[in-house]
């Protein structure tokens, strides 16, 4: 766990979250073609505390993969990840909110 944070606490916020997501969806995702859908109840809030960031700074984090495609929701607690978008170091306008 503390590896994990360490690892983490080196990498800018948006691909600390793109990180999460990779991992997440490893673990947790099932195929649906191309993509992966999470079903898990993964609110803001839960998601800054896995990325150690704020909830306001997580919520611009996600509205930047959401615009680049990502990822998107469908529904609650419901996430598809596209892997082939989901890339670190490709989010400029949110690499700076630390």
């Amino acid at each position: 766990m503390l590896a994990r944070r360490a690892e983490l606490l080196r990498l800018n916020l948006a691909d600390r979250v793109v990180f999460t997501f990779i991992e997440l969806a490893r673990k947790f995702g099932h195929p649906d073609g191309p993509n992966l859908t999470l079903n898990l109840e993964l609110t803001h809030a839960r998601l800054a505390e896995l990325v150690c960031a704020s909830g306001p700074k997580v919520s611009q984090a996600l509205k930047t993969l959401e615009r680049r495609g990502a990822l998107h929701y469908v529904g609650r607690g419901r996430v598809v990840v596209l892997p082939e978008k989901l890339k670190l170091g490709r989010a400029p306008d949110a690499a700076s909110a630390k």
